[in-house]
């Protein structure tokens, strides 16, 4: 089994701890970003660096509980992983709001570097260097065009949830058609973004 997130593919072949590493400091870095410059282009550039880092330590996540867990404990862990995200998911807006409430808004920001530093201490007590036994990735090409393709895909149909008429029908009707091509595509790359029978 491998990771089904695009980065997810790397995971595979990199070691895990650098891979979070490699995305909490993508992260952190896009966080000082956004607390330092008050800047629209800025904190647009900021958020895109919080969720490329983000995208970067989940699935690497996954794989560590995926491949340091005992397959008895696999459904334990896996709920308590689900459950501490929901929770996150419902609580941080909440939070959020009472961090602007009482001080500035680019607390928010600033709230996120202690927990990043917590997660690479824990990162380097708890992960070691090496690999998964998943790494079915080493030394195979990572998949440039299926990525692009699936970035396409997701493009398209987001934006036919601002778009009407005519304009948004293009829009399916070319997100359709690059949703074929990856198809067609992950079928026979030797190393592809997804797995085809997903």
């Amino acid at each position: 089994i491998r990771d089904y997130k695009v980065t997810g593919v790397q995971t595979c072949a990199l070691p895990i701890s650098r891979t979070l590493y490699l995305g909490l400091t993508i992260f952190v870095l896009g966080t000082l970003l956004g607390y330092l410059v008050a800047d629209l282009l800025a904190l647009t550039v900021s958020r895109m660096a919080m969720a490329l880092g983000t995208a970067l330590v989940s699935p690497a996540t996954q794989s560590l509980l995926r491949t340091r867990m005992p397959v008895s404990m696999l459904s334990v862990a896996f709920g308590i992983y689900g459950t501490t995200m929901n929770a996150a998911a419902a609580l941080g807006p909440w939070i959020g709001a009472l961090v602007i409430e009482s001080g500035h808004w680019n607390w928010v920001f600033a709230l996120n570097i202690p927990v990043a530093l917590l997660s690479a201490l824990l990162i380097g007590i708890v992960v070691n260097q090496e690999r998964g036994p998943e790494a079915q990735g080493e030394g195979k090409a990572f998949d440039y065009a299926g990525m692009l393709l699936l970035a396409a895909v997701v493009v398209c149909f987001q934006i036919t949830g601002t778009s009407e008429g005519s304009v948004k029908w293009f829009f399916i009707t070319l997100g359709l058609l690059f949703a074929g091509l990856l198809f067609l595509h992950v079928r026979r790359h030797a190393n592809p973004i997804f797995l085809p029978e997903l």
